[in-house]
């Protein structure tokens, strides 16, 4: 209302007005202001820059609680790009209220750009002045700017390859190995460019001493040196493929030819593992790598450690630390880095099993090497994966780029976004996008150059195209302590001791006066039965209507943490759940499923609506479409509200009768 108010009387205006907001009884207009001077200018496009960011901050948040919302962003925000955008440069073409926004055409329209990015509008606005406008941020820790358009390379990537790896080294962005020619074979070669300069010629590096090549290792950058471990074989792909022990060092102070570049003076991890996460952490010198998968896309919690000083020594091993709180693979892990306070290192997103489609998670947790202690942090925007190449420290925090997304059907969805978070704030936001949706680039931002100027690199990851991209951006490391915001909790600072009567491996939760609720109840189940280290209740003092049905069968739970017995019980057909004397607030609720009745052995044989609180979040769902057939346990989560003490749970029929095997809660407090 105050931005209203002060345009409506602080500027002269146009004659024409454009509608925003429509209710039943009257439109809320916004007139146009015409600029006859260069203050009106700087302060009229401030002010209506700072309502289009609010306004879109208000979508943001709406989309992620109201799925309509989250559909009608992309209108909204065009809609308000084309109304707004035309008064900021109406009277005063070239210049539109901060100097940090580029609308110089030439970098928004380069000729031999193919980036389907917004329009200059569009891009201007919503891509460079949410994240360049640090006169509304803390002026230690702004957020990272764009200051152009993203322009494709000449000088593109050698190879067409997916799932590659890759980091800076000094100045050179590095990256190695990757599937190519199809996903039944990977390549060893390494290729080098100098990330300073924009578009830079590529220089071959010595090829990676595995013949067939590597894809899904995890790797981590260590000044001039990459470690990387684990990974599949390139020799076949999914299930035919070996996953690697193997750890290599690659040097890349060795000049190519002049020496190897590669060693094998780290130890190989205990088992296989592929699409796990590693972080480097500098102030106790330890390699800790965590999760990902081993043989049939079956998801590990191990964690492990290595403490370099210990290499050369016939003691250096990797040893068990506390097990990471989610079972994923193809995740992202990075490690946030400023000079005044410790690093920070943060493991998140992935897929569950090989669901690409539609099992990939948000998840966020941070890794203090120093107390081995696990802290939850605020989940990503949405469920990622296929980006670990693509998430770069950046500021007081990271980007993260690309990847893949649930479509909630039986295809693959990748995605554009480019999300910031700021560690210090605890907050997402995004802030851009790629020119194309792309999984598994490899993305990177350069140190600056003799100019001062930074960029952001993007390359691979498609086997159809060389694709390589870059743009200008403005960020800033290593001058902000990691003192959190006054309105957030702070973390539990690295070194500071843990209460003997804490878990080791989970973080403790903001203390409250009210105990958090964690429900576990087992569909179908006569009795209480203690399973994996939880209680599980029946279900017969929260179900209403139904019917019971059990299975003998062993169950395949890659996709699920929760033991089998869950899924050999099952409540079906017309039935609701309630659960009462809730606290107000957010809970997780975390729906077990899989298809136990074997004359529904084909997808769409069963299809039903999960409706919470009368309002549906699971639509379509086929459970044995999405598990992938038979006796396989299968997962859904979502986020719900409660105000009134009660959450009501029903399950309504499409095609056969609805069903399920298991229902937890947990509250978010």
């Amino acid at each position: 209302n105050r931005l209203l108010v002060g345009l409506h009387t602080s500027t002269c205006h146009c004659n024409s007005t454009h509608p925003i907001h429509r209710t039943a009884s009257k439109s809320l207009k916004i007139k146009k202001p015409c600029f006859h001077s260069t203050q009106d200018t700087h302060k009229v496009s401030r002010d209506y820059e700072y309502l289009l960011v609010g306004l879109l901050v208000l979508v943001e948040r709406g989309a992620h609680t109201h799925r309509a919302m989250w559909i009608e962003k992309r209108k909204v925000v065009a809609a308000l790009s084309a109304l707004l955008y035309p008064c900021l440069v109406a009277g005063h073409p070239g210049h539109v209220g901060h100097p940090a926004i580029d609308t110089n055409t030439s970098n928004a329209r380069n000729a031999g750009n193919t980036s389907t990015e917004l329009a200059p509008v569009a891009a201007g606005v919503y891509n460079a002045t949410i994240i360049a406008d640090s006169s509304s941020q803390d002026p230690s820790c702004p957020l990272p700017a764009f200051l152009s358009g993203w322009v494709e390379n000449t000088n593109k990537y050698p190879l067409a390859v997916a799932e590659a790896h890759g980091a800076v080294l000094g100045t050179d962005l590095v990256i190695i190995s990757g599937f190519y020619s199809g996903y039944d074979r990977a390549t060893p070669q390494v290729w080098a460019k100098d990330a300073t300069v924009p578009d830079a010629e590529w220089r071959r590096m010595d090829d990676i001493p595995i013949e067939l090549g590597v894809s899904h290792a995890s790797v981590v950058a260590v000044d001039l040196k990459l470690y990387l471990c684990g990974g599949f074989l390139g020799d076949g792909w999914p299930h035919e493929a070996t996953i690697l022990p193997d750890c290599l060092i690659y040097d890349h102070s060795i000049m190519p030819g002049s020496g190897s570049q590669w060693d094998d003076s780290i130890p190989d991890l205990p088992v296989g593992r592929a699409g796990g996460g590693m972080i480097y952490d500098s102030a106790t010198d330890t390699l800790v790598f965590a999760g990902g998968t081993h043989y049939s896309f079956r998801d590990a919690t191990d964690t492990w450690a290595l403490d370099l000083e210990m290499l050369g020594s016939p003691h250096a091993s990797w040893r068990s630390v506390a097990d990471i709180p989610f079972t994923a693979n193809h995740m992202s892990f990075v490690t946030a880095t400023d000079s005044s306070g410790p690093e920070r290192h943060f493991f998140l997103g992935g897929q569950i099993g090989h669901n690409e489609q539609s099992g990939n998670v948000n998840h966020n947790y941070e890794y203090v090497v120093s107390t081995n202690q696990w802290i939850e942090q605020p989940n990503m925007l949405f469920s990622r994966s296929h980006a670990s190449s693509s998430t770069i420290a950046a500021n007081c925090g990271f980007l993260i780029a690309g990847g893949s997304i649930n479509s909630g059907q039986d295809k693959l969805t990748r995605t554009s976004d480019i999300s910031y978070f700021d560690a210090a704030r605890q907050q997402w936001v995004k802030v851009g996008d790629l020119p194309v949706t792309k999984p598994t680039p490899v993305c990177a931002i350069s140190p600056p150059n003799a100019h001062g100027k930074r960029y952001m690199h993007c390359a691979t990851g498609s086997l159809y195209n060389l694709w390589t991209v870059v743009r200008e951006v403005k960020t800033t490391n290593g001058h902000r302590s990691w003192t959190a915001s006054p309105s957030i909790s702070p973390r539990p600072s690295a070194s500071a001791s843990v209460a003997p009567s804490l878990s080791p491996t989970t973080s403790p939760r903001p203390s409250s006066s009210v105990p958090p609720i964690h429900l576990y109840v087992n569909a179908g189940a006569d009795e209480a039965k203690m399973l994996g280290g939880v209680q599980w209740q029946a279900d017969t003092a929260y179900a209403k209507g139904g019917n019971l049905y059990e299975s003998e069968q062993s169950i395949d739970t890659t996709k699920s943490r929760a033991d089998e017995m869950i899924y050999q019980t099952e409540r079906f057909g017309d039935m609701t759940y309630t659960f009462t004397d809730l606290d107000h607030g957010e809970y997780l609720l975390r729906l077990h499923f899989a298809e136990i009745y074997s004359e529904l052995d084909y997808p769409g044989g069963r299809i039903f609506d999960v409706v919470v609180q009368d309002k549906v979040v699971f639509d379509g769902v086929d459970v044995y479409a999405s598990s992938g057939g038979l006796y396989v346990a299968w997962v859904l989560e979502v986020v719900v509200s409660v105000s009134s003490a009660s959450l009501k749970i029903d399950f309504l029929p499409r095609v056969e009768n609805p069903k399920v095997s298991g229902i937890e809660l947990h509250s978010k407090k």
